[in-house]
């Protein structure tokens, strides 16, 4: 059993909901093969040889809705077991509505199937909006993801909704 504390939102609270978001939101994920299996594969977590690599371009995020010009910047955050947990971050770009970035980051992992990604926006120093997606969840392509809110709830109802344009491409080595 594993006891979250609802009542404070941040990284901890996303990475969270972002794994167990799968199955309607239950709560209930099933263990990977290699972790129910009774031969001798199971995988080394703690091992400093990554088994996959991550590569992540992080093209554009728009409906900013800023007023006047402001510094954004997207940190991007692998969660994983072991030695996985890394952190990349976008150079500072000025933008009022939308913000091009085109930035490449490689992340090497050692177990995909129980790992998250989290990218979160910053504008001016400020929360902008943030995004978990287990990476057993992915695939290779072009994606636009819908950022939520720091309480992890979509941004209030308006016309448009603040998204993530990213590349995801994951390889076994």
């Amino acid at each position: 059993i594993v006891a979250m504390n609802w009542q404070t939102h941040g990284a901890p609270m996303w990475v969270y909901r972002g794994f167990f978001n799968d199955n309607g939101g239950c709560g209930y994920i099933k263990k990977p093969d290699w972790m129910l299996s009774d031969e001798n594969n199971f995988i080394d977590v703690n091992s400093t040889e990554p088994t996959h690599e991550l590569k992540i371009k992080i093209l554009s995020v728009r409906c900013l809705a800023h007023r006047s010009l402001k510094e954004n910047v997207v940190l991007v955050e692998l969660y994983g077991p072991g030695k996985s947990q890394q952190t990349k971050k976008t150079e500072s770009k000025k933008a009022y509505d939308c913000c091009n970035w085109d930035e490449d980051f490689t992340f090497g992992l050692g177990a995909p199937d129980i790992s998250v990604l989290l990218m979160t926006l910053t504008c001016q120093d400020k929360f902008g909006g943030q995004a978990a997606i287990p990476l057993r969840n992915l695939r290779d392509g072009k994606f636009r993801i819908r950022l939520l809110n720091r309480n992890g709830e979509r941004f209030p109802k308006s016309r448009r909704h603040k998204a993530l344009a990213i590349e995801i491409s994951l390889k076994k080595y």
